[in-house]
């Protein structure tokens, strides 16, 4: 076999394969298969597949080293079909057209156009069923098609099911003959950035210090990123990809223009028209649109795709093991004989946590242990590494006066109000100093700031690939108040303040002058008795 007999182009599968016999086979026993299997781990279960006999195949074998000797002739059904797109009437101008598709191009372009041509003559009725053949697979990695006469067929996806459509694929059926379907989908991952995350040692694959979970303050500016690759987009006359993020209500999308999403693909910066932003979609924050891969030069198949922006971790977020999700997923271009049909890729989903402080502030006598104290004044500061002096005031916001505070304010002090325990939300896991610098009337101010320890313990074997509960991920919160240990509940780390009321001091002008000037006068009375009595035994 001179061209046909070769595989001609494994990029598009429109190969014509050849396998050895090692044996003479007659012209009337020439039955054999097509193997169709799955590629690169995409499913093929539940897709249907076509297959038309546009050539007949005589194959003459003889010696397990030689190859075979094959002769081709037109399948009768698909003869004005063949002759149409080839514009040759004659049949042996036909097949040396055929013969004479050695570009990719080539191939790929007069595959699509018979199976277009077969398509519409179905839909028309002028090819019936029993002029070619449909299977469905039935398991994920292939399905096989046997009992085939020996010819040149074009295997056609019809029913799109899974992740992408296959383009067709051209091949002579012999024995024992296979193909991977030509098709290509996207997938889509999410990521959030932690400082302390990027400074422990570990294996992330994606942007450093980007992982499936976090902790912050609330008014905190977050990093995120969405990660996907360019698939192969062999085929298609446009390609759109779509990413779609849906926050949570303790998460803001931060965005006043372009300027505030970066996109990447490989080296390639995209520029503002090469993208779109909506903020104004059903089910969704927001969405990042690329209207067409096939229009950004220079990619290629496999160029990672990185989409980065921030959000800001508002009011509303949870407190707590719960925390506040935050997911995409991304719409893609399925089908490179259509550009309207879309397939979505499965949700992918990060979370970020935050934290708080319980501080109950009471008298510090037992009896009146249950006693709240007013007008007492905080400061809370964060401590960086081991050095107390090395630390930032955190800035607060009042809700509820005396009672409940969130981070990302503009003020510096909380107060008590005598009444309610004083909930402050929105902390980082981290080291803290509560610092008193105002106690209430009658009591001593305390000589030192109460050092608070708040730390997340994450699984970090599963950080990068978290799918499940919040709680697989964040195995633990623990949690000091001075150098004890003590629990945390619902994220909230209790903390008793306690005052002690001073003892009252000597003072001046009252029942304490009266006796002391009396005993002085007594004392120095008795002392002028002595001394005068004293003299006179000296005289005598």
């Amino acid at each position: 076999m001179k061209v046909i007999g070769k595989k001609i182009s494994a990029f598009f599968l429109a190969m014509l394969v050849v396998m050895s016999m090692g044996m003479i086979v007659s012209a009337g026993a020439l039955v054999g298969s097509i193997k169709i299997n799955a590629k690169d781990g995409q499913s093929l279960m539940g897709k249907d597949f076509s297959y038309y006999r546009i050539l007949n195949a005589s194959v003459a074998l003889s010696g397990e080293d030689s190859q075979p000797k094959i002769s081709y002739t037109l399948n009768p059904v698909f003869e004005n079909i063949l002759k149409t797109v080839t514009e040759k009437e004659e049949e042996e101008e036909i097949l040396a057209y055929i013969q004479a598709l050695t570009e990719e191009a080539k191939v790929r372009e007069f595959a699509d156009e018979v199976r277009l041509a077969i398509r519409q003559a179905v839909e028309d009725g002028t090819i019936g069923v029993g002029d070619y053949g449909t299977i469905t697979a039935q398991q994920d990695d292939f399905v096989l098609i046997d009992e085939l006469p020996f010819g040149y067929y074009l295997v056609d996806e019809t029913n799109q099911t899974g992740g992408a459509a296959s383009l067709c694929m051209l091949d002579t059926a012999m024995s024992d003959t296979e193909i991977t379907i030509k098709s290509d989908y996207p997938s889509v991952e999410k990521k959030v950035f932690d400082e302390e995350y990027k400074n422990a040692e570990a294996t992330e694959i994606y942007g450093e210090g980007f992982n499936d979970a976090a902790d912050y303050h609330i008014g905190d500016e977050i990093p995120f990123a969405f990660y996907s690759k360019v698939p192969d987009i062999t085929g298609y006359k446009k390609y759109e990809m779509t990413f779609y993020d849906e926050m949570s209500d303790g998460l803001s999308f931060i965005y006043n223009s372009k300027a505030d999403i970066r996109i990447t693909i490989g080296d390639i910066v995209l520029q503002d028209n090469q993208f779109d932003v909506s903020t104004d979609v059903v089910g969704a924050t927001f969405s990042v649109t690329i209207p067409n891969l096939m229009t950004i030069a220079g990619i290629q198949t496999g160029d990672e795709i990185e989409i980065s922006y921030k959000a800001e971790l508002n009011e509303d977020a949870v407190i707590g093991i719960v925390g506040n999700p935050n997911e995409v997923w991304l719409s893609y271009s399925s089908n490179p004989y259509s550009t309207t049909d879309k397939k979505e890729t499965p949700r992918d989903k990060v979370v970020v946590f935050t934290f708080g402080v319980n501080v109950n502030k009471v008298d510090g006598e037992s009896e009146n242990a249950d006693t709240k104290l007013a007008d007492a004044e905080f400061k809370l500061y964060q401590v960086w590494g081991n050095n107390p002096e090395n630390r930032t005031e955190v800035k607060v916001k009042e809700i509820v006066a005396g009672a409940k505070y969130v981070t990302g304010g503009e003020g510096d002090v909380i107060k008590s109000n005598g009444t309610d325990e004083i909930l402050i939300s929105g902390l980082d896991s981290g080291t803290y100093l509560l610092e008193e610098i105002e106690a209430p009337d009658g009591y001593n101010k305390l000589k030192e700031p109460i050092r608070i320890l708040i730390q997340a313990e994450y699984e970090e074997e599963i950080r990068q690939i978290w799918t499940g509960a919040t709680t697989e991920i964040l195995t633990n919160i623990a949690a000091q108040v001075g150098e004890v240990n003590t629990t945390v509940e619902a994220g909230v780390v209790k903390v008793e303040v306690k005052n002690f009321s001073g003892k009252e001091l000597p003072s001046t002008g009252g029942v304490g002058t009266v006796l002391f000037t009396a005993g002085g006068t007594v004392l120095m009375a008795g002392a002028a008795a002595m001394f005068l009595r004293m003299r006179k035994k000296e005289r005598d």
